[in-house]
């Protein structure tokens, strides 16, 4: 999961269209693979509230590339996280 810059977009302007702000967001990640020619890497999940990033399939290369970026705040593994416990 590649995590953007908390500053790195002002998605208020879309609060009252989710949809518009996936749509810019899913742009933006397209635009940071082109950048590093992550060919056929494509975003498959997008996140715009909590934070804004999205999940991809990335070669070691390429996920080194991305997190030197100045718009990457992070690159996350692909894991399973435990909420609770019963």
């Amino acid at each position: 999961m590649v995590v953007f810059k908390d500053d790195q977009f002002q998605l208020e302007e879309f609060s009252e269209d989710y949809e518009a702000a996936i749509g810019y967001l899913c742009e933006e990640a397209r635009a940071l693979l082109t950048t590093y020619e992550a060919d056929g890497a494509q975003p498959e999940n997008l996140y715009a509230m909590a934070f804004q990033g999205f999940s991809v399939e990335l070669t070691e290369e390429k996920k080194n590339q991305l997190q030197k970026d100045a718009r990457v705040k992070s690159i996350e593994p692909d894991r399973i996280r435990v909420l609770g416990t019963l």
